[in-house]
Order: C-alpha cells, then structure tokens, then sequence
C-alpha cells in the first residue's frame, strides 16, 4: 500500500500492483528505472522510490446500422449510432397505415417480433421489412371493397344493388357521389386524389348505410 517502510540493507522486498475494476496496469517505475511486470522483486541497498501507473481501459464501442424497406418508422430511427460493448438496445418497428410489419433483419438473422432488445458484442445490422396489406374488406359479409390500399381504383361489390356511393375525406368533404347506380358491382376511380385515408360511404337499395375506411397510396 502507499507509504513508507523502513528495511535492511539487502533485504528483498516483493512488489505488486492490482489495478481495480476498469483499470490496467501499466508500469512500475523504481528509482527511475521502468518495469512493466505488475509483481516483481527488488533488493533494497539505497532509499527506493517505487511508483506503480495505472490507466482506464478505454471502452470498446461497435456501430449499430438501422435502415428500414417499405413504409413505416423505426426507433433508433435510420442511420448509425455508436454503443458500448455489452450494451442493450430496444429496436421497433411501427408500420404506416395500409401497411404490415414483416421481419427485422439482425446480422442476417430474423426477428419475427416487431419490437426486440438486442445486446451489442459487434458491429450490428438491422434492417426492418414492412409491406402493403392487399386486402379486400368485408362488411356483415354482403359488401366487398378492394384492394384497399390502392393506388388507383376500387371495387365495390355487394350482394344488394348499390343505390348511391359517396368518398369522403376524415373532415368530412365529398370527393366523389354517384347516385341511382342499380349495380351489385361498381368501380371508382381514386387517383387524382392525394394519398391518404378516405371514408367510402354505401348506401344500398333498401337504404342501409356500410361505411370503410380505404387508403390511397
């Protein structure tokens, strides 16, 4: 331990240094003389000075690449992040609406679950997946509207005659009405709208009013 000692002209004395917890041992240095071996002997026959250094062990840090296929967010968002080794880092996945998550691609591995805590021990990949859901939307079984997304138009299909169809945006406003069609099946043309969320309003022949949602991609 630090401090002084009082010993006999050639009197051994064994000398040893432990560094604590994140720290290295770099050197002894003896009456000016350098040693680099943390126990050694030394032969007291003068007064002796012995200073044992000790440095931090700098952390070993590693990069985490995240990127993203398909429309969705991603937390840590796109791009590069450094972490320490050992670290844990939460990863999510949240896909926009009209699409599904799929997969994340972890150092090409795959991760079914779209949120996952991965422990960082290299340089890391993670690339999640989303895409559209192409579905086709039915309501009480007796109307149809497809695809939903779409990029253009939509199929309308009931097993009643469709009397009037109105598109609506969520404030409220007409898009579009046609009225009196006397048509099981009908299509409507979306694509001069913007991309967005849209309310497709039926009204059937025995006036029963079936309201969906549609987004337009």
């Amino acid at each position: 331990m630090d401090g002084e000692s009082t010993h006999n002209a050639g009197e051994s004395v064994n000398l040893t240094a432990t560094p604590d917890q994140g720290w290295q041992f770099d050197k002894w240095e003896i009456n000016g003389n350098t040693v680099t071996s943390a126990s050694t002997q030394i032969t007291i026959n003068a007064n002796t000075t012995a200073t044992a250094t000790f440095s931090v062990i700098p952390a070993t840090t590693y990069t985490l690449t995240v990127s993203h296929v398909g429309n969705g967010t991603v937390s840590p968002v796109d791009g590069e992040s450094t972490h320490n080794d050992g670290e844990s880092v939460n990863l999510t996945a949240t896909p926009d609406q009209g699409w599904k998550f799929d997969k994340w691609e972890i150092n090409g591995n795959t991760v079914t679950s779209a949120s996952t805590q991965i422990t960082i021990n290299a340089n890391t990949t993670a690339i999640a997946t989303f895409s559209v859901i192409n579905s086709v939307d039915v309501i009480e079984n007796n109307l149809k509207i497809y695809p939903n997304p779409t990029n253009s138009y939509i199929s309308i299909e009931s097993k009643n005659v469709i009397k009037n169809i109105q598109v609506l945006d969520l404030i409220g406003c007409a898009h579009y009405s046609s009225h009196l069609i006397t048509k099981t099946i009908t299509n409507i043309d979306l694509s001069n709208l913007p991309s967005g969320i849209y309310l497709i309003r039926v009204v059937e022949i025995d006036d029963k009013v079936q309201v969906i949602k549609v987004f337009k991609k």
